[in-house]
């Protein structure tokens, strides 16, 4: 007689509708719950808010970071980007795909102080870098093609789901080898640095922005040492042999 098999099945993922409000008001309550203790979220909001001690500041909480990440995600969602979930909202991605025709969400504030303006400028340089550019059609030189995980999160607010974060990446990984082009992220704590690595990313550089005013952890700091983020880069099928 047969054994049961014991493989688990693939989870389903789906696709989020930006003008399904329900659906979309998930996704950034997630978001904002996997990034309410983001170091640089912190260092970017406490400038544009101008955040008066004492520190921590029970103002950067989770509805200041939804508002904060709110206008970026939807304006890539309806910009082409890939909003998508697995295992009931538990694990969440975004994804800016070489279909991708918006700002990415590294651009995409408007309200910019030196140090959200000295994060942009160092990512684009490491981007340069590592995927290079190229120019297009319309005589502009731009990067290269490449897919971008703008977002990824492990819902906090939602019991966790085996095997609903690795569905939300690696058919996008799959997708860029099979389109021979690279995947971008910039992860913002060292210990996701080790879970990227595990499906194949490499560490490129570590960014590190608002040294003397900002502290390790975001916060305003005199004679901070600044806070880091982490570039990454997927691109092993590029090599050659």
């Amino acid at each position: 007689m047969a054994q049961p098999s014991t493989e688990q099945a693939p989870l389903k993922v789906n696709s989020i509708d930006p003008d399904h409000e329900p659906s979309m008001n998930r996704f950034l309550d997630g978001i904002a719950a996997s990034f309410s203790n983001t170091m640089l979220s912190r260092a970017f909001i406490t400038e544009i808010d101008n955040t008066p001690p004492p520190y921590p500041s029970p103002s950067i909480n989770g509805p200041r970071i939804r508002r904060h990440l709110t206008p970026g995600i939807t304006d890539g969602a309806h910009s082409g980007a890939e909003l998508v979930e697995a295992g009931d909202f538990s694990a969440l991605a975004l994804w800016e795909t070489t279909s991708y025709r918006g700002v990415p969400f590294t651009d995409s504030l408007r309200n910019v102080g030196p140090i959200r303006g000295e994060w942009r400028t160092k990512v684009r340089q490491c981007k340069e870098k590592y995927i290079g550019l190229e120019t297009k059609g319309d005589g502009k030189e731009d990067f290269k093609p490449f897919y971008h995980l703008g977002f990824l999160a492990r819902n906090p607010d939602q019991k966790a789901v085996p095997g609903a974060i690795s569905a939300v990446v690696k058919p996008w990984l799959k997708r860029a080898e099979e389109e021979g082009v690279p995947v971008w992220l910039e992860a913002t704590y060292e210990h996701a640095v080790d879970v990227y690595k595990n499906w194949g990313f490499r560490l490129v550089e570590t960014i590190r922005i608002g040294e003397g005013s900002r502290s390790a952890e975001g916060w305003p700091e005199e004679g901070g040492e600044g806070v880091c983020g982490y570039a990454m880069i997927y691109d092993a099928h590029l090599k050659e042999d």
